[in-house]
């Protein structure tokens, strides 16, 4: 089977991989500061917040007409989130053994360095497993809980509630999330993870 580039796509995840590079690496946070805040770096952050949803969009546009194209959705469902599940629980692994915090690890040991990991992951156990053992992982749960439910609607011929479905959890997500302060709606995970995003 060939592969057909979609150049707008293409173009797209990777003006989406810029955009999380520079999210994730506080791009002009700290200089220039007009009037004493970072101006140009709270405005880089709040407009890379579109990468993450687009690569949601890319992922459905490619896995929904293969879920309507076969008899067996549950097939699909299963080809499809395997491998999102190993890489999941590999770098689960990777993250659970590898210390971060260099300093405690000098001083006090591995075992006092990845302990507090550990109890952090173990005191949140329903955060951990929609994000795994460190937080940066939280995009693969919430993929997989994504094509879940893209899979549960077609299955069962909802596929009109999809974007209804989809406009909930993510209110739902906002006003237990970042918007909890003025909704006081408290949620059992992080509702940045799972099916929420």
């Amino acid at each position: 089977m060939t592969y057909k580039r979609i150049t707008s796509f293409e173009s797209g995840r990777l003006i989406a991989l810029l955009a999380i590079i520079g999210l994730h690496s506080q791009v002009f946070m700290k200089t220039p500061l007009i009037f004493g805040e970072p101006i140009v770096g709270m405005f880089l952050n709040q407009i890379s917040r579109f990468a993450v949803p687009l690569f949601f969009i890319i992922a459905g546009y490619f896995y929904y007409p293969k879920l309507v194209a076969s008899k067996s959705k549950e097939d699909v469902f299963a080809k499809y989130a395997k491998p999102l599940i190993i890489m999941w629980l590999s770098w689960s692994v990777v993250f659970l053994i590898i210390p971060f915090n260099f300093s405690i690890l000098l001083s006090d040991g591995y075992l006092a360095e990845r302990s507090n990991h550990w109890n952090n992951l173990l005191a949140n156990p329903l955060n951990t497993l929609f994000e795994g053992s460190l937080v940066h992982l939280w995009y693969i749960p919430a993929l997989i809980c994504a094509i879940g439910i893209i899979t549960l609607l077609h299955k069962y011929r909802l596929d009109n509630l999809l974007l209804p479905v989809g406009f909930i959890l993510f209110i739902y997500g906002c006003a237990a999330g970042s918007y909890v302060p003025i909704t006081n709606i408290e949620a059992p995970i992080l509702t940045r993870n799972g099916p929420f995003f």
